[in-house]
């Protein structure tokens, strides 16, 4: 059986080792290792790599008092959700603690889609959509990352 291995290009160079090859069902419920005999190869970074060390982005003033309002929003936000959680019994694990931070990261990640949007009807020019999907992309992750799987 041939198991392809992907390295990703900003893999660190060196002597690598695959030990352990696992198969298993597409939702992860089932799987197992398969028996092989370990496999040495040699991994060689591509001396043209680069990672980005800065971007410029220029946007305009009607933007930037969009991103610095719902700045202020989403911290008021933040404030609102700590005394929530505060308010809840101390010493215990209340389950509408749980409840308390989904519904607040949802409502924080639609704010950021609503904003995203708003963003980009003021004076964007085409040349700074991809830019703008980037950097709203990134703000979603960690909402994303949040929540578990629906």
């Amino acid at each position: 059986m041939d198991v392809p291995v992907v390295i990703p290009s900003d893999a660190p160079g060196g002597e690598w080792h695959l030990e352990i090859v696992m198969v298993g069902t597409r939702t992860g419920m089932h799987y197992s290792n398969l028996k092989h005999e370990g496999v040495t190869f040699t991994v060689i970074q591509k001396g043209t790599f680069d990672l980005p060390t800065e971007a410029k982005v220029s946007i305009s003033l009607s933007q930037t008092q969009r991103l610095r309002r719902e700045a202020g929003i989403l911290q008021s936000r933040v404030e609102a959700l700590k005394g929530a959680v505060l308010a809840l019994p101390a010493g215990e694990h209340d389950p509408r603690a749980a409840g308390i931070l989904r519904e607040n990261v949802l409502d924080a990640d639609k704010a950021l889609e609503k904003t995203e949007a708003e963003f980009l009807q003021l004076e964007s020019t085409q040349s700074q959509k991809p830019a703008a999907t980037i950097f709203f992309g990134d703000l979603h992750l960690p909402y994303q990352r949040a929540l578990p799987p629906a």
